[in-house]
């Protein structure tokens, strides 16, 4: 690691540190001032917001379970539902819906942050069982890091642009190679973005875990996910790096630039792209080559690979979005390059 480039880290991660340390304890104070849990009950069930989801003419029964689980049963005779909603209290609530069904024997399980819904239709009677609570993939925990390592990335960005303003001749008067300087702050740099997205995890993790008991949980897509959320920060962070090795001012500049520049680029390659007019013809076709070097345009490859797919083996999910990770991990290699050799080439 490069000391410089340590230092900055530091600065940037505590800094991020303290951002995270005020939203727990900002959590925490809302918990305290409002403290029912998260938790589902018959009165959650709604039409609207008037009517029952179960109907007015349902019997409706309240017990506690030995284990200090409360229960509420409910059948309707109407729509001939039965309802089972166990609340688990600081470990989530469960639902069983049971209702009669013409559909034929089948199967589908749905999972999103916070629940997960499995659903069984056979011999006439179709089974809903929801599951509220702390639930969470680890995968979308990781996606919610990307915006962070995105925001350090671009902060930490303007490392060798830093070195050029004012004080280049000290840095090669350091004893090691001009590369070897390079790749150092490079690999401190990456390091600290990796280490606010574990920060960002845990404080989402302890956040939820104020309201509600957190269930980490692992799926097919968890793999593209963290990947995903890795590489596009560092191959953020290795374009902007590349524009600005050679640059002794307004790095910091071209690094605030490069926002509304890259999603200009794929957002209007995604706008124009059926469209039928000349003008926006000609638009799509000067963005479409200039958007393959866009991290951003990855990303879409990645979610739609991983959109429904929890059902399928963890080698499908990995290796349908394969060709977006690769491209995001050889296109932040190529600009981590140029960026090595730009420098290379500066003069003090």
């Amino acid at each position: 690691m490069d000391y410089v480039a340590l230092l900055r880290a530091r600065n940037v991660l505590r800094i991020t540190a303290i951002v995270f340390g005020a939203l727990i304890l900002l959590t925490l104070v809302v918990r305290i001032a409002s403290p029912t849990h998260l938790y589902v009950d018959n009165s959650s069930f709604k039409f609207g917001t008037s009517q029952n989801f179960y109907g007015k003419a349902a019997v409706v029964q309240h017990e506690t379970l030995p284990n200090g689980i409360k229960r509420t049963i409910v059948n309707d005779p109407v729509t001939h539902r039965h309802f089972v909603i166990d609340n688990h209290g600081y470990f989530g609530t469960t639902v069983t819906e049971q209702r009669p069904t013409s559909s034929q024997k089948a199967s589908s399980t749905a999972v999103g942050p916070g629940f997960k819904v499995h659903t069984t239709r056979r011999n006439g009677i179709k089974t809903t069982h929801f599951t509220f609570g702390g639930g969470i993939d680890f995968g979308f925990l990781a996606g919610l890091s990307i915006l962070v390592g995105l925001i350090l990335a671009t902060i930490l960005s303007g490392a060798l642009g830093a070195e050029n303003d004012g004080h280049l001749e000290l840095a090669f008067m350091r004893p090691r190679s001009r590369e070897a300087l390079a790749i150092r702050v490079i690999v401190t740099d990456v390091l600290a973005i990796i280490a606010g997205q574990l920060l960002t995890v845990v404080a989402a993790i302890a956040m939820l875990a104020i309201y509600v008991y957190p269930q980490i949980t692992f799926s097919t897509n968890t793999v593209v996910l963290v990947l995903a959320s890795l590489l596009l920060p560092i191959a953020w962070y290795a374009m902007i790096l590349a524009a600005t090795a050679r640059m002794r001012r307004g790095y910091g500049a071209v690094a605030s630039m490069a926002w509304p520049v890259a999603l200009g680029v794929t957002g209007g390659r995604a706008a124009t792209a059926h469209l039928t007019q000349p003008a926006a013809q000609i638009v799509h076709a000067i963005l479409t080559p200039l958007s393959y070097l866009d991290p951003f345009l990855y990303v879409q490859g990645v979610a739609m690979h991983t959109h429904g797919t929890s059902r399928t083996s963890l080698q499908t999910g990995v290796g349908s979005a394969s060709p977006a990770l690769w491209s995001l991990a050889v296109l932040a290699l190529i600009y981590f390059a140029v960026a090595v050799l730009q420098w290379r080439r500066m003069e003090a």
